[in-house]
């Protein structure tokens, strides 16, 4: 007697039992391990970045420590070129530093093309940067004005205020220009006649203590402004 077709397939489902579950469970044991080693963990960490202070001016002090004033030096970056604020110092005017064509050695061969040799060779190995930023002058001036105030930590920072329109080459190489004494063999103090001499000038060594070993120095580049803050130019 033939039978129905409800009965035939509770048959077959009563005939199959349980699913083997083996074969899926031995991939998943070899691809977990795979999935971690491949997987990029990423560490986060924050960095403290100096923003201006907002708010009621402090009282002045009857009388500061040393008769120096303190220097707040602020270098705006426009496109027309820089413009150097010395605030807290009465009576000093502004800087403005304009962007010039300047001349530079292409330095291919560093042992035969120094800025003595370049400027003796008809030109051929020079090339002229149009409208570009007076870098050179730039140390120059916040150079000399360092020296005045001297090394103490309350001259240790400088302002950078550019406009929201300047390369952030440009930010860079400014940073660069003012963070560091620069030297040619006689002072950290000057003004370079030439971009190349500029260019090629070598970091004011100083042997400095090792952080954490007090008692061990080595020589490291001398800084003009280790602290820069980056302000808003109103």
């Amino acid at each position: 007697m033939a039978r129905k077709p409800s009965e035939r397939s509770h048959s077959r489902k009563a005939q199959g039992g349980d699913l083997n579950l083996a074969p899926i469970m031995s991939i998943l044991v070899i691809l977990i391990p795979m999935l971690i080693f491949v997987f990029q963990f990423y560490q986060i960490a924050v960095q403290q970045v100096a923003a201006p202070k907002m708010g009621m001016n402090k009282p002045k002090e009857t009388k500061d420590k040393d008769d120096k004033p303190k220097l707040n030096l602020t270098v705006m970056i426009s496109n027309s070129g820089f413009k150097i604020k010395e605030q807290q110092a009465a009576g000093n005017p502004d800087v403005d530093i304009k962007r010039r064509d300047v001349e530079i050695c292409n330095l291919h061969d560093s042992s035969k093309n120094t800025p003595q040799s370049c400027g003796s060779n008809k030109g051929d190995n020079r090339r002229t940067i149009k409208n570009e930023y007076d870098y050179a002058r730039l140390y120059g001036v916040v150079s000399q004005k360092k020296a005045l105030h001297g090394d103490s930590k309350e001259n240790e920072t400088i302002n950078i205020a550019p406009d929201f329109d300047v390369p952030w080459k440009v930010v860079v190489r400014t940073i660069d220009a003012v963070s560091v004494k620069l030297t040619t063999g006689e002072t950290w103090t000057k003004d370079f006649k030439t971009f190349d001499t500029f260019r090629q000038a070598a970091p004011l060594m100083l042997e400095q203590k090792i952080p954490n070993e007090p008692a061990e120095t080595e020589k490291r580049p001398a800084a003009l402004f280790p602290r820069i803050t980056f302000v808003v130019a109103q």
